[in-house]
């Protein structure tokens, strides 16, 4: 392997490097505060807000890929210790084409014994035993309907009490069906959406008993990440339709939420239903006269210590930025499309990034259409491309496009067509987008 293959190579795993955690929070972290909001920081914010009480429901939402999980383990570190946090991604731990409130409460439920017991806490055994009791109850109750035996697997250090080591193999069992029998109507996970009252109640034991045994001084805190990759149909279930599942337990709790799902017609429900709401907004890079705004340095900067100063000539690298308008992982995707060309160099030149810029923006081509369920209202591709245009005139007569409330725009902040900036919430047609519409004679 020559030293531009091995160069190529460690550009695209920089590239790949997904939310920063450990020594490469420590390494490649940039502060973007000023850049997405000079008026707030959403760390701050956040840790404000938790401060308020000990059962706060805050919604955390932003564009996928616009930094949000990377902020919340800055989070947790800048912490250091204060609360025990129970962080899990439901993309790894559950199913997302079929995601349940009441499946989120059961997983979290395990990811905090096991994280009480990696802790090495003394969680009430008399607490843990009712909990046991109701879970085996319902697997014995499931077993006896199916006549077959139910597998569960999970590990569990060897100095873990044995009731809680007992109690986090039974739930470990229930969260395999969570994420590989989600649709099964004779799962035990099925029988205990049915009865979500129960659940709730034992969830909330095993928080209480879990809080009791803690440090004083130490509080809890669950993180559920990944919520915000759902597509519209399930976000709507899961937050719109049974928001109560998720704001009934007695614990601090951030969900991670989709962008457009806070921009439909009905979220006025989540602002009855929950404590807090926060958005990361996309880092803007250029204002609406066609100058650099100040977000571009700081785009240069992360794209910089994540593949060093050799990785892109200075013009391929303002081009990436203007492109692909802030949004950071279109930024890493095209680079790594660029690195994969049979001529691809190093440093990356100007059409090796304006090459892979076109094969992104045909991805925007498929992207833009219509969602696979029905959205009231919208029949219609051509009523996409009527409302990208009208926010494309705002923006060049120098007016903010604002979110209309309606499902129109959830579909195009899903596909990052449309991208929210600032504080402010006003909407920008993402660059690739603008020159689609130009090319299609829309603009």
């Amino acid at each position: 392997m020559n030293d531009i293959t091995q160069r190529l190579r460690k550009i695209r795993q920089s590239c790949d490097l997904g939310p920063l955690t450990g020594s490469d929070l420590d390494t490649y972290w940039v502060d973007t505060d000023d850049a997405r909001d000079p008026l707030r920081s959403v760390r701050d914010n956040l840790r404000q807000r938790l401060e308020d009480r000990e059962d706060t429901k805050i919604l955390f939402y932003g564009h996928g890929g616009s930094g949000k999980s990377t902020e919340l383990n800055k989070l947790v570190k800048e912490l250091d210790g204060e609360y025990l946090v129970v962080n899990f991604s439901v993309r790894e731990e559950m199913s997302l084409t079929d995601v349940n409130s009441e499946d989120i409460i059961l997983v979290l439920m395990e990811r905090l014994v096991a994280t009480a017991a990696d802790a090495t806490l003394d969680v009430d055994t008399e607490a843990l035993e009712g909990i046991n009791n109701y879970f085996t109850t319902i697997t014995e109750t499931q077993r006896e309907e199916n006549k077959q035996a139910i597998g569960v697997t999970a590990e569990a250090n060897i100095s873990t009490p044995p009731i809680l080591a007992g109690l986090i193999k039974l739930l470990a069992g229930f969260k395999a069906e969570v994420r590989y029998e989600a649709r099964s109507e004779t799962s035990r996970v099925a029988a205990i959406r049915k009865r979500p009252g129960d659940l709730i109640a034992y969830a909330n034991l095993l928080v209480n008993a879990v809080r009791q045994s803690l440090p004083p001084g130490q509080h809890l805190l669950f993180i559920v990440e990944d919520l915000d990759k759902l597509d519209i149909a399930i976000a709507r279930k899961v937050f719109i339709e049974k928001p109560t599942i998720l704001t009934a337990l007695k614990a601090n709790i951030i969900y991670t939420i989709p962008i457009f799902t806070y921009h439909s017609p009905d979220a006025g429900i989540l602002l009855t239903q929950f404590h807090s709401s926060l958005s990361l907004p996309m880092i803007k890079v250029m204002e609406p006269n066609d100058k650099l705004a100040k977000g571009f340095d700081v785009v240069r900067d992360i794209i910089t210590r994540r593949l060093g100063d050799d990785a892109l000539t200075k013009e391929a690298m303002n081009i990436l930025i203007k492109m692909t308008g802030g949004v950071l992982q279109h930024a890493f995707e095209v680079v790594v499309g660029a690195t994969l060309l049979r001529n691809a160099s190093v440093p990356l030149d100007v059409e090796q990034i304006k090459h892979s810029l076109r094969r992104k923006k045909g991805e925007f081509l498929t992207e833009i259409t219509l969602p696979f369920d029905p959205v009231p209202g919208l029949d219609r591709r051509e009523q996409l491309y009527d409302r990208l245009k009208q926010c494309l005139q705002n923006q060049k007569a120098g007016k903010p496009c604002r979110p209309s409330g309606q499902a129109i725009d959830q579909v195009l902040l899903k596909s990052c067509a449309l991208v929210e900036y600032n504080g402010d919430r006003w909407l920008g047609v993402h660059p690739l987008v603008q020159e689609i519409l130009t090319e299609t004679g829309w603009a």
